[in-house]
């Protein structure tokens, strides 16, 4: 879920017909967001143990699969506010809600195709090459009916979150817009969790008779989809206008941080997309059965959440560049723990640093995203907002982390390193890429720190 240019949207809203005074409803902006974001997390990381498993793609192939979310979530970014508008010039009247109500048909419909597909004798390939289904041909039409629903639903997403988001802060500023931001991080982070959850028992160990299961994990995502639509009832037809907020009092040091957490928020999007399509491989190498997979990839998901509320609740981080250092560093070095630790700890003690691993990865993950969102709303919307250059950042972290890995992937399949080089391999290419972001950081923060600077406000120092 991104931030930057979804403020820029609510404004343009301010000026429509039925647009209420008062802020939406928290309660029913939450409700909506935590029941979409159980879909959303299914069919963005949870769809790999769904293939994995059912559909018995290969390593490689899951992380094409993630390039392909990558660059459908870049199409419905660009397009996030392009379309809003087209489809009120094709539906007269359509407001902000009927929009949402939209959406909800379109994605709930499309999570029914792997079902229908399946009902209809086109059942999904299995980890073993056999076909589930009349034939292998049936099988294969399958499988690309998966892609299909992946290509279509991501862009979905991508246009239903900016719209979202102008319902949260539509008619909110300063300490009560922070204060609801912290709220739905919790919930939507606590969905994605649930999600994994929830799936875990329609994984199947054996791939063999995973014929419904899968496609039923994904109706289930629709049924979820048209319960969402209910809620939409509790919202008012238009967000709130937005209000803007004078950013004249921020520490002269924020400008700088702004820069330094909008360019690790996507590096950190870069791991997190590299990390999530070879999990299921990773956790199956290390002797987690299917159906538990989904539950211990939650590892990094938990301290998401935990570290979401603590942020929201304690400010010590505020100002201080300690907390930039600390969350580039737990990303990388708790990525590189947990895909390292086949090699470099006894077997026995493996999946516990797995683990620990994911752990300190989803923590650095919860502290950089909250710091990206803080900075930007105290600098500024003109400072942050440049034609959604946010999403579009988020964009490319989604599309190069699975490229990173198809880079190891490709090395390993010419060979040109053993299987066992896989983990390494993958680690130095993420490696390299997060070296290049902290030049990149140093590079525009010193640019910045010889531009003359008038402080205004306070201090709060820079840790």
């Amino acid at each position: 879920m991104a931030i930057g240019s979804d403020s820029d949207a609510s404004h343009h809203r301010a000026t429509l017909p039925g647009s209420s005074r008062s802020p939406a409803p928290i309660g029913a902006v939450i409700a909506f967001t935590m029941l979409n974001s159980v879909g959303t997390a299914t069919v963005t990381n949870g769809i790999y143990y769904i293939t994995d498993s059912g559909y018995g793609f290969t390593r490689g192939l899951n992380l094409g699969l993630g390039v392909t979310i990558g660059a459908s979530y870049i199409a419905g970014a660009a397009l996030a506010w392009r379309v809003p508008a087209w489809l009120r010039s094709v539906i007269p009247g359509l407001t902000s809600r009927g929009m949402l109500l939209l959406l909800m048909a379109l994605m709930g419909a499309v999570c029914l195709i792997p079902m229908a597909l399946v009902l209809s004798g086109f059942g999904p390939l299995t980890s073993q090459g056999q076909v589930e289904g009349r034939a292998g041909t049936a099988g294969m039409v399958g499988v690309v009916g998966v892609w299909g629903v992946i290509v279509v639903y991501s862009a979905l997403s991508g246009v239903l979150w900016p719209v979202v988001e102008s319902f949260l802060s539509g008619g909110r500023r300063g300490e009560g817009l922070r204060r609801v931001m912290g709220w739905w991080n919790v919930s939507w982070a606590g969905s994605a969790l649930m999600a994994q959850i929830l799936m875990s028992p329609l994984v199947k160990d054996d791939p063999q008779t995973a014929v419904f299961e899968p496609a039923l994990i994904l109706a289930a995502t629709g049924v979820i989809h048209a319960a969402a639509a209910l809620v939409l009832a509790r919202l008012p037809r238009e967000p709130a206008p937005h209000e803007d907020e004078h950013h004249g009092a921020h520490p002269a040091d924020y400008p700088r941080l702004l820069i330094t957490f909008r360019l690790l928020l996507p590096m950190g999007y870069v791991v997190l997309s590299a990390l999530a399509p070879i999990l299921a491989w990773l956790l199956e190498s290390l002797g987690v059965p299917d159906r538990e997979r989904p539950v211990y990839g939650a590892a990094w998901i938990v301290p998401r959440v935990i570290m979401f509320w603590v942020l929201s609740r304690w400010h010590g981080w505020e100002g201080r560049w300690w907390a930039a250092i600390a969350g580039g560093g737990l990303i990388v070095g708790g990525f590189g723990v947990a895909l390292l630790a086949p090699i470099l700890v006894p077997e026995q003690g493996t999946l516990v640093i797995t683990l620990v691993g994911l752990g300190v990865f989803g923590t650095g993950m919860a502290l950089v995203y909250t710091a990206a969102i803080y900075y930007a709303m105290e600098v500024g919307r003109s400072q942050v907002a440049a034609g959604g250059t946010h999403e579009s950042l988020i964009g490319v972290g989604y599309l190069l982390g699975p490229m990173c890995g198809l880079a190891a992937e490709s090395a390993v399949a010419l060979r040109i390193i053993p299987p066992s080089g896989f983990g390494p391999a993958l680690f130095g290419v993420v490696g390299v890429l997060a070296l290049g972001t902290t030049l990149v950081v140093i590079r525009r923060v010193w640019k910045l720190s010889s531009t003359p600077v008038v402080r205004t406000g306070e201090d709060r120092g820079g840790g």
